[in-house]
């Protein structure tokens, strides 16, 4: 009758990097007021290298999954209301 207390429930394993990185999207989204998404899937890495010389010192670029940001996205969505207006924009998740 009770046969499922018994039962462990199993849990899929997580990489404890994929959850550190989730969790620092969510800590520079509370911490800027303006946070820009670039899609660079088909920007070449020398492009991307001599932009990220060039603004160094002016903004900070941080390059992420588009998974660990949308979970990021979901898991903020009680504190950033409008945050929800960003999942849409992540295209192939």
């Amino acid at each position: 009758m009770h046969q499922n207390l018994n039962m462990e429930t199993k849990l899929a394993h997580v990489n404890p990097r994929k959850v550190q990185e989730v969790e620092t999207i969510k800590k520079l989204i509370k911490e800027y007021p303006v946070v820009g998404i670039l899609n660079l899937e088909n920007l070449p890495a020398s492009h991307f290298i001599k932009i990220k010389h060039k603004l160094r010192d002016k903004i900070l670029i941080r390059t992420s999954k588009k998974r660990l940001m949308k979970i990021a996205f979901d898991q903020l969505q009680k504190e950033k209301k409008d945050i929800t207006n960003i999942n849409p924009m992540l295209k192939g998740i």
